[in-house]
């Protein structure tokens, strides 16, 4: 069994996201464009024999938790459920995704532990298993497992893949204000009422920009991007 292992957990933007409806569980059905970007945190995974299970998260970002709120943590607790394993895991969290910024830091973060624990056990795992541990943990975390570019439906969880031939340089530029997502969505429901008579509002548009990614056509992105957010 190897003993630590470095890992890159990329961030991610939403080049189209629609909140299309509410589902039985309370959460908002979406339709999103996720892509991967190299902006990334870092992460290196030391491992111990151990009975116990126990995890200890070092990091160079105030503000991020280092007990079972945070992502990481849980993903190697839900690891061992899975496999029957234990061990003592400490986790060294170099932060460079902005946080509260919408890029998925604390699920990439989750994801790459996922993968790393994966690895040092042997692959014990699927990639199949992985992702229904992923899902379990959170709406990005899967396509954060995959990366690349993918559609995601559902609550987000549902991955479809997307060619893409396009690279883009991104600006990317955090705001002083993290948004927090339950308000967002609150405010979005409080805004536009019943989102299930937007299900064919933005087709054309997601289609377009599907097109454009497996055509390299730099302007075809750019002028199908969507974000409903923005009206909040």
């Amino acid at each position: 069994m190897k003993q630590s292992i470095s890992l890159r957990a990329p961030g991610k933007i939403n080049l189209f996201l629609d909140a299309v409806g509410l589902l039985p569980d309370g959460y908002h059905e979406i339709v999103s464009v996720m892509h991967a970007v190299d902006l990334c945190d870092r992460l290196r995974l030391s491992l111990a024999p151990s009975a116990r299970r126990t995890v200890k998260i070092v990091t160079n970002r105030a503000g991020v938790p280092t007990d079972e709120r945070n992502i990481a943590y849980r993903a190697a607790r839900a690891f061992w459920e899975a496999t029957g394993q234990s061990g003592a895991l400490k986790i060294c969290l170099s932060k460079s995704i902005p946080l509260s910024g919408g890029m998925a830091g604390g699920s990439t973060d989750g994801a790459a532990v996922l993968r790393g624990l994966n690895r040092l056990y042997g692959c014990p795992l699927s990639e199949a298993r992985l992702l229904e541990l992923a899902a379990a943990l959170g709406a990005d975390v899967p396509f954060c497992l995959v990366g690349s570019s993918a559609l995601c439906t559902g609550t987000g969880a549902d991955l479809s893949p997307l060619e893409s031939r396009t690279r883009l340089r991104l600006l990317i530029v955090p705001s002083a204000v993290g948004v927090s997502t339950p308000w967002a969505y609150g405010e979005l429901d409080r805004l536009l009422g019943d989102l299930s008579a937007r299900r064919e509002e933005n087709k054309e548009r997601l289609a377009r920009l599907a097109t454009a990614l497996s055509g390299g056509d730099i302007l075809g992105v750019c002028g199908s991007m969507y974000n409903i957010f923005e009206e909040v």
